[in-house]
């Protein structure tokens, strides 16, 4: 059997191999410097409802227009996008979401049926992977894209491929990375987080832990557990630079276009991945605390209390204003002003 194998110079490496000192070092490029690789894999995850579709339109509008990105470096000019959505629609959602963000549209392509040929002629059927990587490849060459986006990832898988096992979803993805680095296009995969609330926020991600792993840089939107209407951007991995600090942002309602706008925040929120899902399932007790102090709190009030002291009583006591607030809606709690001054009536009861 060894008679079979093909042999080499002795000193150099067989068939198949290199030498590491003949390979000369490349810089990574980055489309989004320190987060969003050229030429790699990227994933972006988040659960259901919580704004991922509208941050990721608003990477790719930045991408279009080569606008500034969120943490305030230079956007490198306009760059093509390719995109696919399996959940929105692209008259009502799509569109209206890009113009929000300030997007190019003439530089972004949506991508929704493959197109392919056979003995019964030309038809359009849909996209999956990985029977149409090659068609994808073929888009990207042909728009010269710079950017992909693939929302939502395992809507898009076939069904050979089990996004629950390791080795399925990783030799589909190296396919992708392969594409990906052939194309120099950055490449980003939605996907959803799964129900488990404990544990590395590493460990969350939908599907295998091998989606994460084939990526080179992993981010998840989170909803703040102390503002309900802020939501954070937070690296979980980045195997090609030390991980980017967390942004915040809020959602924006667009007049005339009836959908949101992502809104950044000016300055990094210092809290990781990890800490703020830690804080997200203590959340339910923060509340059931709140709830408990407020009901005491009015009965040893006569049911009636100026705002400012019982926001500054609260926080004495540890509980955050936004915490407050919702057990004090979900009690029931009048807030009014009378005379120029604050205050909340409790409903008292029997």
């Amino acid at each position: 059997m060894s008679d079979l194998i093909p042999q080499s110079e002795p000193g150099r490496p067989g068939p198949g191999a290199r030498l590491l000192a003949e390979v000369e070092r490349e810089p990574v490029r980055w489309l989004w410097p320190d987060r969003i690789p050229f030429g790699k894999l990227t994933v972006v995850e988040g659960d259901p409802a919580v704004g991922k579709s509208t941050l990721v339109y608003d990477l790719a509008a930045r991408c279009s227009s080569g606008a500034e990105w969120p943490d305030g470096q230079q956007g490198g000019g306009g760059g093509r996008v390719v995109l696919l959505s399996a959940e929105d629609d692209a008259a009502d959602t799509i569109v209206p979401r890009l113009m929000a963000a300030g997007a190019d549209l003439s530089r972004i392509c949506l991508w929704d049926r493959a197109v392919v040929w056979d003995e019964d002629g030309e038809r359009s059927v849909p996209i999956v992977f990985p029977d149409h990587l090659p068609y994808l490849h073929g888009q990207v060459r042909s728009f010269a894209a710079r950017l992909v986006i693939v929302d939502v990832l395992m809507a898009y898988l076939s069904a050979q491929v089990d996004s629950h096992k390791d080795q399925s979803v990783r030799v589909l993805l190296s396919r992708m990375s392969d594409l990906a680095a052939a194309t120099g296009a950055a490449i980003v995969l939605v996907r959803h987080l799964n129900k488990g609330g404990s544990g590395p926020a590493i460990y969350r991600g939908g599907g295998s832990i091998g989606i994460i792993g084939a990526a080179r840089a992993g981010f998840q939107v989170i909803a703040d557990s102390d503002v309900p209407e802020r939501r954070l951007f937070t690296c979980v991995k980045n195997n090609l630079a030390t991980k980017a600090p967390t942004l915040a942002y809020r959602l924006e309602p667009v007049a005339g276009l009836d959908v949101a706008r992502v809104v950044w925040d000016d300055r990094p929120d210092p809290r990781s991945a990890d800490e703020l899902h830690a804080a997200t399932a203590a959340a339910p007790t923060k509340f059931a605390t709140a709830a408990e102090w407020l009901d005491l709190y009015g009965a040893t009030h006569a049911w009636e209390a100026q705002s400012a002291e019982v926001i500054r009583d609260a926080a004495e006591n540890g509980i955050a204003r936004a915490t407050l607030y919702r057990a004090a809606e979900h009690a029931g709690i009048v807030r009014s002003t009378r005379g120029g001054s604050g205050r909340w009536s409790w409903p008292r009861p029997d």
